[in-house]
């Protein structure tokens, strides 16, 4: 995988001023985009698109980059900044999205109230991914979503009834298989 870069060069003092629709420095749309992604990832995990206008915002920092003509974001490269962002913001895959949500406020919130319900929960998310990796199986938010996650799957699935790591592992077989071995002690049968 293309991994983004990120080369600056910043001077002692040097005023960070940022605006969202004009380019300024490397180093300050650099920050923002990553804090609009943190932002709008954190917000998604609260309510349902929830951190849609941060996503945005991210966005136009990547599309006015891109003008720039800087590495790790012309949109001609298919995994990068800029497609991480289009990931977010294309209603195509809303089931990335939603899957936030389901995950981390259905399922990982409700783990200390309702083990069984919580874990049917990330399953869910774990299908909303599914139906996103069947519209474009080379997406990169889905990818580190579950590069991300896949050791905290491990840890909540590995005592959970042989049905359910059943189904986690045929699911991460389908939408990451890089990730399966990571899986090895799960029933499978």
């Amino acid at each position: 995988m293309e991994q983004p870069t990120f080369s600056f060069s910043y001077n002692e003092s040097q005023p960070l001023d940022f605006d969202l629709n004009n380019f300024s420095s490397i180093l300050t749309s650099t920050l923002a985009y990553y804090c609009y992604v943190m932002l709008g990832v954190y917000f998604d995990s609260f309510a349902p698109n929830g951190g849609q206008a941060y996503y945005e915002m991210a966005q136009t920092v990547a599309q006015t980059v891109d003008a720039t003509k800087f590495s790790g974001w012309d949109s001609k490269s298919a995994r990068n900044r800029y497609w991480f962002m289009e990931n977010h913001t294309n209603s195509a895959y809303a089931d990335l999205r939603e899957a936030y949500y389901t995950y981390h406020r259905l399922g990982l919130d409700m783990m200390t109230k309702d083990q069984p319900k919580a874990r049917q929960a990330i399953i869910q998310s774990l299908q909303s991914l599914q139906k996103a990796h069947k519209r474009n199986t080379n997406m990169l938010a889905l990818q580190q979503f579950v590069d991300v996650k896949i050791q905290e799957l491990v840890s909540i699935f590995t005592p959970a009834p042989a049905e359910e790591q059943k189904t986690v592992y045929n699911l991460i077989k389908d939408i990451s298989p890089i990730n399966i071995v990571k899986l090895k002690g799960f029933n499978t049968k």
